[in-house]
């Protein structure tokens, strides 16, 4: 029976590795879809795994530390060509998720021989290349599939929290790992009771990491929730004061309407068209120059956007500013504020360093396309600061910043979303383009 063992070997080895995909799946937008990605899919389970079992059939072995992590590195590569994600990225979660699952068959291993070895029967009927243990396999495989379907979706809707926390889960593995190494003592047929007993302490430790995590997630969440109240409170009265400033504007053209009408007759009266139309052109401009208020259907980004462009505009600085409907936007407030602040931040500071001879020129777009958010800033820099090209992201001198200030919190939150930045200088204008999946996968409504 040999052969019913490999194969459901296979089927396992198959499935875990669809779970992992299924963890990428939720973490990373794939570069292809439809039959294209399951077919990427399906080739990779089916290399990596005929590759497993090929060398637990020639070494007769149950299970390896070594094939594990090699597992990981093959998953990690076919990954990276079927997802936008780094390859670091991609194996650490590949080596979280075989870790956990290695875990999760070790505890049924050491249960099950416990439960054997006080009944007085045969203890090793999982600890061989038996029919019991290939319907083991089997059982365990089938029983992965539904979870692997439910981690999938609960990673897509929670991506933007578990990137935030990866350096936590990234120090998790450590130990975790030493525990996998430990608990394969099951297959020394080590004394299953100590190893029951090493299973309360293992329990009981991730049971004090978990609380340990949620006060610090809690106090972190405190922190930021305070931060973002001062950040609100500053944002609002900035925008307060600007549509102040507009309504004030717009009253003082209303009330001066009486004069206009009085003027426009008089002018009409002398037959003076052309003088007429160019009077009229006088105050749509004047009207122009009152501004509008952007309103992009998410209230943080719009008090962000509508600040920032209003200090541009006293900076005397053009702006153009196009932007598609941005309800759904999952990014954090912090996340907003260290993103388009520091972008624009950036853009508004290259401009003032420009000569007066030079024109400036602020250019913004925020673009949605299905999950992703694109978003591209343009603006005029120094031909010193050009001369630097794409250097300019970074700090230029010490104790000053470059272009590039803010430019770590801005490439941490998209890392965070597993997105990118692409940057273009041609002759003084420079353009940055940021992309990251910052949409629900069903447009989830805008929460401020």
């Amino acid at each position: 029976m040999k052969g019913f063992y490999y194969i459901c070997d296979f089927l396992n080895t198959a499935v875990q590795i669809w779970f992992v995909l299924q963890l990428a799946n939720g973490l990373f937008d794939a570069k292809v879809t439809g039959k294209r990605l399951y077919i990427g899919q399906a080739a990779v389970i089916g290399m990596v795994a005929f590759f497993k079992c090929t060398n637990d059939v020639l070494y007769k072995v149950l299970f390896s530390n070594g094939m594990l992590v090699l597992m990981a590195l093959l998953v990690a590569i076919g990954g990276k060509l079927l997802y936008e994600s780094r390859y670091i990225d991609a194996f650490c979660y590949n080596i979280w998720g075989f870790t956990l699952l290695a875990l999760i068959d070790f505890f049924v291993q050491t249960a099950v021989y416990q439960v054997l070895k006080e009944q007085g029967r045969q203890t090793d009927i999982l600890l061989s290349s038996s029919t019991e243990r290939g319907c083991y396999l089997l059982v365990f495989a089938v029983l992965l599939i539904p979870v692997g379907i439910k981690a999938g979706s609960w990673l897509a809707r929670w991506r933007g929290t578990v990137f935030q926390y990866r350096r936590q889960g990234g120090l998790l593995l450590i130990p975790m790992f030493i525990c996998m190494v430990y608990f394969q003592n099951i297959y020394l047929f080590y004394d299953s009771e100590q190893l029951l007993g090493s299973w309360r302490l293992f329990v009981q430790g991730g049971a004090l990491f978990c609380i340990l995590f949620w006060i610090y997630r809690v106090k972190n969440r405190t922190d930021e929730e305070n931060r973002i109240l001062q950040m609100k409170v500053e944002m609002l009265e900035s925008n307060y004061l600007a549509l102040r400033q507009v309504y004030d504007e717009k009253e003082r053209l209303l009330h001066d309407m009486k004069n206009h009408m009085y003027t426009f007759r008089d002018i009409l009266s002398r037959g003076g068209m052309a003088e007429a139309l160019e009077y009229i052109e006088e105050i749509l401009g004047e009207l122009g120059k009152s501004g509008s208020m952007i309103q992009t259907h998410h209230t943080m980004l719009d008090l962000i956007l509508n600040r920032k462009l209003q200090e541009a505009q006293v900076a005397g600085i053009p702006v153009r500013c196009e932007y598609d409907d941005m309800s759904g936007l999952e990014l954090t407030t912090m996340e907003l504020c260290a993103l388009f602040a520091n972008l624009l931040d950036n853009a508004i500071e290259a401009n003032e360093r420009c000569p007066e001879e030079v024109e400036r020129r602020l250019d913004v777009e925020c673009r949605r396309r299905e999950r992703m958010l694109i978003v591209t800033v343009q603006n005029r820099m120094t031909a010193k600061a050009a001369g630097k090209g794409i250097t300019i992201l970074e700090r230029t001198e010490k104790g000053k910043p470059g272009h590039g200030y803010g430019m770590k919190s801005i490439r941490k939150v998209v890392n965070s979303y597993g997105g990118s930045i692409e940057a273009d200088i041609r002759g003084d204008l420079f353009q940055i383009k940021v992309l990251l999946s910052g949409f629900g996968e069903f447009g989830q409504t805008d929460t401020d």
